[in-house]
């Protein structure tokens, strides 16, 4: 295990019935305990399956309470997930498939459907504490020759997640982060903003973007807080949303900045709370 899948499993066995995370859309938190059940199912499927260590995996979703263990189960296991938007097309999706011969993608059940229409692969439905209606599809033409799920020393230099550049000097690109590089990253923002356990960060950023997934999910792990997630930005709900649920740190881009400074109903629920 390397630095972060360490990190990220001794702060589960902590405070088991400590609250977590959750949905900005729900009043009933995941606990700790919660997180960590959801995650060993994760692990004994994905086993089950013969996915693991170096392997590559889609995740194909909109925001989700979900997203963070289904990082840590590839993760723990050595495999490297690359998360897509919910609203790639299907042919730009099974493009980026083939050419990348991925061996498995996380998606809703009815994306997983269609993909299963267009391509030999197995289906399998998740059974979670935190979300419902995913689905984990499998290339089995990559995986019938595995007697088991491949395994191996996980070391700190080794692919852990992959994201896309945003394309504004042309076609968007994939960019690969180690396990060493999203550790030290996420502890240098845990610092930086004296981030601690009674800390609560509300997520608006798409989780396929670096700033969800090491500023917001990672560094509030490390320091033990709790985590909202919201569908998407929305400037009419941002400040009802942080103080319903007691919001004490959020990472956006400028450009939201900008938003909510200009939005009408934003400034009045500023002001309001």
């Amino acid at each position: 295990m390397t630095k972060l899948t360490t990190a990220l499993s001794e702060k589960l066995v902590e405070d088991w019935e400590l609250p977590l995370i959750k949905s900005v859309e729900s009043d009933n938190w995941v606990t700790r305990h919660e997180f960590h059940r959801d995650v060993t199912q994760l692990l004994t499927l994905l086993q089950a399956t013969k996915i693991g260590y170096q392997d590559q995996v889609l995740i194909c979703l909109d925001n989700s309470v979900a997203y963070p263990e289904l990082m840590q189960a590839f993760w723990r296991l050595g495999a490297a997930v690359h998360p897509v938007s919910a609203t790639t097309p299907l042919d730009q999706l099974i493009v980026e498939w083939q050419a990348q011969n991925y061996v498995a993608i996380i998606t809703t059940h009815s994306l997983a459907e269609s993909i299963a229409t267009m391509l030999p692969l197995r289906t399998v439905d998740l059974n979670l504490i935190s979300a419902a209606g995913l689905s984990l599809v499998v290339d089995t033409h990559q995986t019938a020759a595995r007697s088991s799920s491949p395994t191996g020393t996980i070391r700190e230099q080794d692919l852990v997640l992959i994201l896309n550049t945003s394309g504004t000097t042309g076609k968007p690109k994939r960019v690969g982060l180690t396990h060493e590089l999203l550790y030290n990253a996420a502890v240098a923002d845990m610092e930086s903003q004296a981030m601690t356990a009674t800390d609560t960060t509300l997520i608006t950023m798409p989780m396929f973007h670096i700033n969800a997934q090491v500023m917001s999910v990672l560094a509030m792990r490390l320091a033990g807080g709790r985590i909202v997630v919201a569908p998407k930005f929305s400037a009419s709900h941002f400040w009802q949303q942080v103080a319903d649920n007691q919001v004490t740190w959020s990472s956006v881009v400028p450009t939201i900045i900008t938003i909510l400074l200009l939005n009408q109903e934003a400034n009045r629920q500023y002001l309001q709370h």
